[in-house]
Order: C-alpha cells, then structure tokens, then sequence
C-alpha cells in the first residue's frame, strides 16, 4: 500500500512537471494563457466533442423487422406467419444535407477556440504591460511618501517651528496619508492582475513579477493593412460559417418534405391444417412510404429560409462593423503614440523635482510647490501609462481585427 501511494504521488509529480509551463520571457506567459486558461480549455473540449457531429450526421436507420402472427378457428384451422426485413432509404437528400450541417458546426467550434485565445491574448498582454505600469506608479509613491517623512522629520527635529513651518509639516503629514491610501490602492490592483495570470497559467506570482515586459519603446507605423475588402479575423469568420450553417439548415429542411422509402425482402408461412402436416410459403418483398400529402414541411422550410436571410444581413452588419472598428482603433493608436511621443521622459522630469526640495530645505520656496510637484510627476506618470496601455489595447484590437493576434509578439 505504501509503495503504492508513493508511485501515485510521483506520477502526480511528474505530470504536474511536465504540464508547467517554462517562463523566461514575457512571452512564455502569453503563450502559456493561450494552452491553459479555463475558457480555451473549455472551449477546445467543446470542439472535441462537435468533431463527432459528422460521425453521427454519417449514420444511417437500422433495418426494421416486422413480424405478423395470425390464428383462428374456421374450416381449415389455418394459422399464419409473415415476416418482413425492411431497409430505410432517405431520400431527398438528407443524410447528405445533415453530413455538410455537422460539419459546418464543427467548423464553427473551431472558430470559438480562435475567438476565445484572441480574447485571451489581448487580457493577457494588457494584463502585463498593466503589472509593469503598477510597478512605476508604486516606485514614484514610495519614493514621494519617503521624501515627505524625511521633510516632516527634520521639521519636527526643530526646537520651534513658525507657524508657516506648522502649516507645512501639517500639510506633508496629510499628503502622505493620501498617497499611502494610493499605494494600498495599487497593491490591490495587482493583487487581482496577479490572481488572474496564475489562474490563466498556472505561473506563481513571483516567476510572473520576474517577466514583465519593459515600455513600449518602437511602435509600428501601420500595424495592419486598413483595407476591408478581405477581412480575416474570427468575428467575421464565425458570421460566414452563420450564413453556410443556415445555407445547409436551409438543405434540411426542403429533405425533410421528401419521404423516407421502405423497402426489403418478405416472406409468409401458412399451416394450412393446424398441425404443421401441410405448410404453404410466399415470397415478395415489402415497401412502405409515407404519402406526402398533409405535411410537405413549409413551416420548416420558410423559417430555414428566413434565417439565411438574417444570416446574410448579420455577415454585411459585421463587415461593416469590423470596418468601422478598425478605423476607430487605429485612430486611438495614432493618438496614444503621437502623445507618447510628443512629452518628456519621466526620468528627466524626476531629476527637476530634487533642486525644488533643496530649495524648500533652504526656506526659498514653499511646502506647496513641492507637493504640486510630486502630485504633477504622479499624474504625468499615470497619464502616460494610461496612454501606453491605449496604445497597446488597440494595437492587439487591430491584430485581432487583421487575424494575426495569435502570431504577435509581445
């Protein structure tokens, strides 16, 4: 028993080795949410599954036996046996209508695979770029409460201090409270950032804050072709396989108006006296059709071809929405990265801040133009994250818009 569970235990061990994920890049995260997040799981299960949909469209009815027994009393006390073998034709077309029907919904299955990893792809490198932002944003608070506490501590080191001096060391003491309320904020931010990367892969907190990736530094002019005219990504693919699934429910459903035809071998004993001394055979063969007089299926038919009509709509409304969403997001690209751009580094600006406080240290400014200081480059640090992050959203939208999500690179 004991080696038993120890084998079981090693095999658990060596699975869950095999099934981790390598991480020395950013990217390794990316690729790793892309085979292990629950909803590409599910959804890969899903098409396992809708890959038996052709297997049971290609089945075809089994043979039906029919057996008939009749016994009576009358002048001959005859009793009768007819048995029948009938094999069932579909006709119209219907195993072939329902054959292409499965395989466009598998088909489909694929395509919601697709859908969720370009879903997951762009959550998952925002995800990143956002831990990365996170860290910066903490490193200038902490860096901003670490210069206010010295600033109060040497104002309380004072034997006396005027009343402007209280008024300042009052105001630095409040402004602290503030921005380690902010930083508490973003502990929680990351918090849940993290919990949703480890969920996605399975990747320990610590091995993910390891592999960030670093700022945007080169962006590519015209991440995508703006063209419309062959557009690729999974959205529109789906609403195509929408239009060929109602194309082929469409097949279905005029098959359905044909009959299925009966028809096999059948043969009849009859004891003529009762006791098996003179037996009669016949032989011949059996058929059987529905008359298709009351039913020829036109409500079917007239719905199948009502929503082929809608499905073809929907593919033109989508066409043109993906239209207009990659012209929207290209916008907000060029936009983001034009105001990247166009201001000042951060590190550059943090150097400015340091003369300011070596002249409040001297009395020759106040404690407001060194707060407004701090309070500005935090803001100007946020406002260019926030810039960075658009960029990055519609540049992966555009990726994801072009079909070429799952191919990009971090």
């Amino acid at each position: 028993m004991r080696l038993f569970l120890i084998l079981l235990v090693a095999g658990i061990f060596s699975v869950s080795v095999v099934e981790a994920c390598t991480v020395t890049t950013p990217q390794d995260i990316l690729t790793c949410a892309l085979e292990k997040h629950p909803d590409v799981i599910n959804a890969e299960s899903e098409k396992l599954r809708d890959d038996h949909l052709v297997d049971i469209a290609k089945q075809r009815p089994n043979p039906v036996l029919q057996s008939l027994f009749l016994s009576g009393k009358n002048f001959n006390d005859s009793n009768l046996t007819e048995n029948s073998l009938l094999l069932t034709f579909e006709l119209g077309g219907k195993r072939k209508s329902r054959i292409n029907q499965a395989s466009v919904l598998a088909e489909k299955s694929g395509l919601e695979v697709r859908r969720n990893r370009e879903e997951i792809a762009l959550r998952t490198v925002l995800t990143l770029y956002r831990l990365r932002q996170i860290r910066s944003e903490l490193s200038r608070i902490e860096e901003t409460i670490s210069t206010f506490s010295k600033i109060i501590t040497a104002l309380k080191s004072r034997p006396k201090l005027t009343p402007e001096q209280e008024v300042s060391q009052s105001s630095f003491s409040l402004v602290r409270e503030d921005y380690k309320l902010k930083k508490i904020t973003l502990i929680q931010e990351q918090a849940g950032l993290v919990a949703w990367l480890e969920v996605a892969t399975g990747v320990p907190e610590q091995i993910i804050l390891r592999h960030l990736p670093l700022p945007k530094a080169n962006w590519p002019e015209f991440p995508v072709s703006m063209e419309t005219e062959s557009l690729s990504n999974a959205t529109v693919a789906l609403a195509r396989s929408e239009k060929t699934l109602a194309e082929r429910n469409s097949a279905i459903a005029k098959s359905k108006a044909w009959p299925d035809l009966q028809i096999g071998p059948s043969f009849a004993t009859e004891d003529l006296m009762g006791n098996g001394s003179s037996t009669g055979f016949l032989g011949g063969f059996s058929l059987s059709v529905p008359i298709p007089v009351l039913n020829l299926n036109r409500g079917g038919k007239a719905f199948a071809q009502a929503d082929q009509s809608r499905a073809e709509t929907n593919l033109d409304l989508t066409i043109q929405k993906t239209s207009a969403e990659k012209i929207l997001q290209f916008k907000r690209y060029q936009a983001a990265i034009k105001a990247l751009r166009s201001t000042r580094q951060i590190n550059g600006m943090a150097t400015d801040h340091e003369k300011i406080e070596e002249f409040f240290e001297k009395g020759l400014v106040t404690s407001v133009l060194v707060i407004e200081t701090h309070r500005q480059l935090y803001d100007i640090t946020r406002t260019r994250n926030e810039q960075e992050l658009t960029g990055i959203d519609a540049l992966w939208k555009l990726y994801i818009l072009e079909g070429t999500a799952l191919d990009a690179k971090i």
